[in-house]
Formats: structure tokens, C-alpha cells, sequence
């Protein structure tokens, strides 16, 4: 249902799993252990679809300077083919930050 769909920005993300940033007040429901069952984000034209369990959330500064609830998350079941996507993705965008080192 419409009121169990959340949004919010990804900030780092791997074949492992990932890290949002939510409200600060949003710390009592977005806590450790907590399983999101239909996580959804997209890569270029892909949408992957996958389970993910909290394994921290902390509060901590943004780059604005207010406070954010950094809350990263452990995949869980991550198909094959997503995880090929995502490593292709992360290789990519890695290879772009080195090329601005030189």
C-alpha cells in the first residue's frame, strides 16, 4: 500500500548492501535488525529489487550541516545478475574519481 512506500537518498552502495540517509526522527523505525522486504533503486536502466536488513543506523551530520540518520543496510538474496550490475556500477564510478586524481 502507498503509505508503505519511503524514499529516500542513497549515499554509498556496493554489492553488499547500502546506506541511506533518513530523518534523524525517523530513528525509532529505521533501527538494527529491521528487514525492508522490497527495497527498489535503480542503475542506469535497471531496477533491482532486493531484501535488505538494517545493520546500523546512526545519526551523524550532513554535508549541509544538519542532522541525518545514515542507516546502512546488509542485502539480503541479491540475485546474480543485480549483483553483476552493481559491481559493474561501483568499478565505473570508482574509475571516474581516479581519473580525476591524475
Amino acid at each position: 500500500k502507498a503509505a508503505d512506500i519511503l524514499a529516500y537518498r542513497v549515499i554509498d552502495l556496493s554489492a553488499g548492501g547500502l546506506a541511506f540517509a533518513a530523518k534523524a526522527e525517523e530513528k525509532e523505525i529505521l533501527k538494527q535488525g529491521v528487514v525492508l522486504n522490497d527495497m527498489r533503486f535503480k542503475l542506469k536502466d535497471q531496477t533491482i529489487v532486493v531484501k535488505g536488513t538494517i545493520a546500523h543506523a546512526v545519526v551523524t551530520k550532513s554535508d549541509r550541516g544538519g542532522e541525518i540518520l545514515k542507516v546502512g543496510v546488509q542485502f539480503n538474496g541479491l540475485k546474480p545478475s543485480d549483483d553483476r550490475v552493481i559491481n559493474q556500477f561501483a568499478l565505473e564510478e570508482s574509475r571516474k574519481i581516479f581519473s580525476l586524481l591524475h
